[in-house]
């Protein structure tokens, strides 16, 4: 594999819906590399997109890549990174050598590389144009359990009117690529994945045209060793049983009304995906209470627009001011950086 053409996947789906469970599977195939999450490519994308590649740009292209807050957690020998880099053409070429040396560092020669990031899913369209012959693997998960996962972790805001339409829009999103680009995406569930792991592992060896490879159950990675927070802050279930019951948490974790809310927003989209609808569905008063989740919800999409659009050293900024101090593993991946 080299910087110029390596094959390439992207995992999407809305957070807290399996995406990482498949990541730390498909990065113990003996010919996968799956790193750990750093929406790079969106982050470099609106200033490198366009126009070529000297090696000025080149250097350019490395210092933002540094400055991107999840690459942080990368361990990578960034000097012989910043080495291939005046080599490549393009954006894209760019982003491919990235992908090559942490293949490197992982000590394989893998025949595919992924990328697994929810923040990808409303970005499939730039990831296709940027890389035509890309392959998809987006997970849907139910939307009651998902919708109960998030609201146990600290990512959003816990307003449930909210994250059930972020569920319904992600998703709707993903499912028009998909249906624009059918040979270039494969839909898996993640409660099939925890059901039947093996069948569904290969279907997407098949899918991806690689051989399935009975460790990846056996060899399951986590990102325990690199950034055992986290783990303990997201993630906790990557050292669980596969099968260990969490699609069916969301009974004992939601109330009736929340199940109501959740039916009224997601329910008919839900069943296209084979999701059926859960409880009654909420009233006229009730959708009338939750006026404020769902223009809270809606204005989540053109406010990510707005920050993409940002120069880069604006939306550093705002990372380190608002988002970082939120998480104990930005300091530890920070620390880890200036050793």
């Amino acid at each position: 594999m080299n910087c110029n053409n390596p094959s390439l996947f992207f995992i999407v789906g809305r957070e807290r819906s399996g995406t990482t469970l498949l990541q730390s599977l498909l990065n113990s195939h003996s010919h996968l590399v799956v790193p750990e999450e750093s929406p790079f490519i969106k982050w470099l994308y609106s200033r490198y997109r366009r126009g070529s590649f000297d090696a000025q740009r080149g250097m350019a292209f490395y210092h933002d890549l540094l400055r991107e807050p999840y690459f942080s957690t990368w361990h990578i020998d960034r000097e012989a990174l910043k080495a291939a880099l005046p080599a490549c053409q393009s954006f894209s070429d760019c982003c491919k050598a990235v992908y090559h040396q942490y293949a490197i560092e992982q000590g394989k020669a893998p025949k595919m590389m992924g990328d697994k990031n929810p923040q990808y899913s409303l970005f499939c369209k730039e990831l296709s144009s940027t890389f035509p012959h890309a392959k998809f693997i987006w997970v849907s998960r139910n939307p009651y359990a998902q919708v109960n996962s998030m609201l146990r972790v600290n990512f959003e805001k816990k307003v449930v009117s909210s994250l059930a339409y972020r569920w319904k829009r992600y998703n709707r999103t993903i499912q028009q690529f998909a249906q624009q680009h059918p040979t270039q995406v494969l839909h898996i569930k993640h409660e099939d994945l925890v059901a039947d792991t093996p069948a569904v592992l290969q279907r997407i060896c098949t899918f991806l045209d690689v051989d399935y490879d009975a460790g990846m159950l056996e060899k399951r990675s986590t990102t325990v060793a690199t950034n055992p927070q986290l783990v303990k802050e997201h993630h906790q279930h990557l050292t669980a049983d596969i099968t260990a019951g969490v699609n069916d948490a969301w009974h004992d974790g939601l109330s009736e009304k929340e199940v109501s809310i959740i039916h009224a927003i997601t329910g008919d989209f839900g069943q296209t995906l084979g999701y059926n609808p859960e409880g009654k569905k909420a009233g006229v008063g009730t959708m009338l209470s939750c006026v404020f989740g769902l223009l809270y919800g809606r204005l989540y999409f053109p406010f990510l627009k707005f920050m993409d659009a940002l120069p880069l050293g604006w939306r550093f900024a705002f990372f380190k001011r608002f988002i970082a101090p939120n998480f104990k593993f930005w300091q530890e991946a920070k620390a880890r950086q200036q050793k």
